[in-house]
């Protein structure tokens, strides 16, 4: 799996809880527009507004929130997924707003105001720059003919592990460190005493559907010679996560032996599938996760998961 697929899949992960979303907004949002948001309100959206042209820039998440008590509007949150700036980001986030708008219009509703949220994660840092920047020497008389309108950057590269091990959000400080660090081979190994607390507190929460998912992102982007090391230390943060990762483990090796079985031609594929499926779910993977994850035809893990 290409490595940006891998980055796209845990922000998509990441963001689609609600309570992550909330942290963000109450940490990092200028506070005129967070003080103005009802949190309770935040709905996660079904829709998307890339096109063809706009994946090669950014994943989406969108949720829907009420504004003042009773304006409706959009927060879209736009995961930049390559490791460097675009030269001009208004002109990809234009053409993402005009597909909102026209979604609007093809389902006869008053267009809603969409606030774009850009979270970056390369190295070099991303340089801010209004629309009439783009053109120089312009004046007045001609820079009225230019669109003009702003977005939120949250350039994950400038914020410290300190300041981010400090945010109150622990789901909002777990993914913003690990997306921070995953462009440096065996970046965990370097981080281990901040990240096993993270993990205890999300424990703590129950949630430990987001522990799995930190494990296989984790995994996919780390080199192969420290992936022991990396088992290790999730082996020893509590039972809960060495129960999650040596569960995980054994069914990614069983995913190589299938693997292996489907390049050597050799009998036995429907029996290991059957395995790796049912060691999955005996951890709590769902067959939607299972099938996304590791690239199986969910119609197949749901057959499974029905004989279990």
């Amino acid at each position: 799996m290409p490595i940006d697929n891998v980055h796209d899949k845990f922000f998509k992960d990441s963001f689609s809880r609600k309570q992550l979303v909330e942290g963000l907004i109450q940490e990092l949002f200028p506070k005129e527009l967070s003080q103005k948001i009802d949190l309770s309100s935040l709905e996660l959206s079904n829709n998307s507004y890339t096109d063809e042209k706009l994946e090669e820039h950014f994943a989406d998440i969108v949720y829907q929130c009420t504004y003042q008590h009773s304006q409706k509007i959009r927060i879209a949150l736009l995961f930049e997924h390559k490791s460097y700036q675009e030269k001009y980001p208004h002109f990809q986030l234009l053409r993402y707003l005009l597909n909102a708008w026209e979604q609007d219009s093809k389902e006869k509703k008053e267009p809603t105001l969409t606030i774009p949220i850009v979270i970056y994660h390369g190295k070099n840092r991303w340089k801010y720059q209004s629309i009439p920047q783009y053109f120089k020497g312009l004046d007045a008389d001609l820079a009225r003919f230019l669109p003009d309108f702003d977005y939120l950057l949250f350039d994950i590269s400038q914020f410290s592990d300190e300041q981010i091990a400090g945010f109150s959000n622990k789901f909002l400080a777990l993914s913003w460190i690990l997306l921070k660090n995953s462009r440096t081979k065996s970046y965990l190994l370097g981080i281990a005493q901040a990240f096993t607390e993270l993990i205890q507190a999300i424990e703590s929460t129950g949630d430990m559907s987001y522990i799995r998912s930190v494990f296989l992102y984790v995994l996919s982007t780390t080199e192969n010679l420290a992936k022991p090391k990396i088992v290790d230390i999730f082996r020893n943060i509590s039972i809960q996560t060495n129960s999650i990762t040596m569960t995980i483990a054994e069914a990614m090796k069983l995913e190589g032996k299938i693997q292996g079985k489907i390049e050597g031609k050799i009998e036995g594929k429907e029996e290991a599938t059957i395995v790796f499926v049912q060691k999955l779910v005996k951890i709590g993977m769902d067959a939607a996760t299972i099938a996304q994850t590791f690239e199986l035809p969910k119609a197949k893990v749901e057959e499974i998961i029905a004989k279990m």
